[in-house]
């Protein structure tokens, strides 16, 4: 690993909760809108057989629809360009199938 593991469990730590205005700004910001200390966006799945929770860290560009995640058991990446605002949903919809492979919700 390039980054010491503690230095990147720090860099995951919850630290702050953002306000949106709108829906349209939540959705710009990639629908998620819990921020770790390191400036990752932090992402909640659900294990499909309800055993509990995995938080995903990364980045989503809500523009675009792109979306750049680490999952404990794998990196996720949707990238997308030229997206408009009809058509950027297509990154999450894109990011629930990968996960869905990966037993989570």
């Amino acid at each position: 690993e390039l980054v010491p593991v503690e230095l990147l469990m720090q860099s995951h730590e919850s630290a702050r909760q953002l306000t949106v205005d709108s829906l349209e700004e939540w959705r710009d910001l990639g629908s998620s809108l819990d921020i770790a200390v390191g400036g990752w966006q932090r992402f909640r799945f659900r294990h499909l057989d309800g055993s509990g929770e995995v938080i995903g860290f990364g980045y989503a560009d809500g523009a675009t629809g792109s979306i750049s995640l680490r999952l404990p058991t794998a990196c996720v990446t949707v990238l997308l360009n030229c997206a408009d605002k009809e058509t950027r949903h297509a990154g999450q919809s894109l990011l629930q199938a990968a996960v869905g492979q990966l037993g989570l919700e």
